[in-house]
């Protein structure tokens, strides 16, 4: 299966389970356009050329970092199941939690 046609079929299975229960994280202010999303062990911090360029268009840094465009304010992170069961598994791949950012 293509790549396109891989990703349009993971999106009509997700999009057919209901979503499980929602644990709020915590919350995250957003301060200057665009909100950094990076895994635990990369160090956080941008210079203000790379913030700026964030706030227009979402960019990748060394794959493990991305600034994501988005309007300054308050925003709620949430976790929930993004699968009927956990664990579950399917022809298409495997299915765990899922984590919003919503704007409070």
């Amino acid at each position: 299966m293509s790549k396109p046609a891989l990703m349009e079929a993971l999106g009509e299975r997700v999009s057919s389970f209901a979503v499980g229960e929602q644990t709020t994280i915590g919350e995250v202010e957003v301060k200057c356009g665009c909100l950094a999303l990076m895994l635990p062990y990369m160090p956080g911090s941008f210079g203000s050329a790379a913030i700026e360029a964030g706030a227009k268009t979402a960019k990748n840094h060394e794959d493990d970092r991305l600034l994501v465009p988005l309007p300054n304010g308050t925003y709620r992170i949430q976790r929930h199941r993004f699968a009927p069961e956990r664990g579950y598994e399917d022809e298409l791949g495997r299915y765990g939690d899922c984590l919003r950012i919503v704007r409070v």
